[in-house]
């Protein structure tokens, strides 16, 4: 993935959402959210696979 791709993703993270990334508290905020959706995602819990 090219860096500037990253760079626009995680741009557009912080516009839909207000977490800021760049620091640890949004980035742990970030990381739980995923986990969560992803959880959520399976009816059984487990992990979607991907």
């Amino acid at each position: 993935m090219h860096p500037n791709t990253v760079d626009n993703r995680l741009a557009r993270l912080t516009e839909l959402t207000g977490l800021d990334p760049s620091s640890p508290r949004g980035a742990a905020l970030a990381i739980a959210a995923l986990l969560l959706r992803d959880t959520a995602a399976r009816p059984d819990g487990a992990p979607a696979a991907g």
